[in-house]
């Protein structure tokens, strides 16, 4: 927590009345040690940034601060407390839609993988799902070619993969290279 988030705490927990000495910075030790252990607190915290609630005026963060030393408290293992991190972004639907996306993006990519030899790609029902599937099968093989192709011990095994997967998700090699030149135009720009 950097000094002008300290700094709005305690003017926050002024409306309190005296604390003890030392409570609120080791209220921030803890915060500040839940940050580096639950990498989730970040993301949320990047989200939420400064924004407060509506009817309390309390910034956003309060709710996963306070929820994380009650976590704390009752001895919840380290998953929950990065999930209990992430609930917010769950509660609204189009963000739930993209969760669900992910989990069957990671189902149907996960049903073949460049170590499943022999295994043929199959595509998802989900046309959304399908275009995440090009731009991660694109980005990898450009990077493949790049950095591993020729040198890799895999290689032709990992080309016939790449190969497979663009031909599954109907990328010809055609549209292959003009998805690869417009990931090189957009750094390039």
């Amino acid at each position: 927590m950097d000094k002008k988030d300290r700094q709005a705490w305690r003017d926050h927990l002024d409306e309190f009345g005296d604390l003890p000495d030392g409570v609120v910075d080791q209220l921030f030790d803890h915060i500040d040690a839940l940050e580096r252990q639950v990498g989730a607190y970040a993301a949320i915290k990047r989200i939420y940034s400064d924004k407060c609630a509506a009817r309390s005026g309390l910034p956003l963060m309060n709710h996963i601060d306070e929820g994380l030393i009650v976590l704390d408290a009752i001895g919840a293992e380290e998953i929950a407390k990065r999930a209990y991190c992430l609930h917010p972004l769950l509660q609204d639907d189009e963000n739930l839609k993209a969760v669900f996306l992910a989990m069957e993006y990671r189902i149907v990519a996960n049903s073949c993988l460049s170590n499943h030899a022999g295994a043929a790609p199959r595509p998802s029902a989900i046309e959304a799902v399908n275009k995440m599937l090009v731009a991660d099968k694109v980005q990898n093989r450009k990077d493949f070619e790049q950095h591993h192709k020729g040198v890799h011990p895999e290689s032709e095994r990992l080309s016939t993969y790449f190969s497979n997967w663009l031909a599954a998700l109907g990328v010809s090699e055609e549209r292959y290279q003009e998805l690869k030149a417009a990931i090189a135009s957009a750094q390039e720009g």
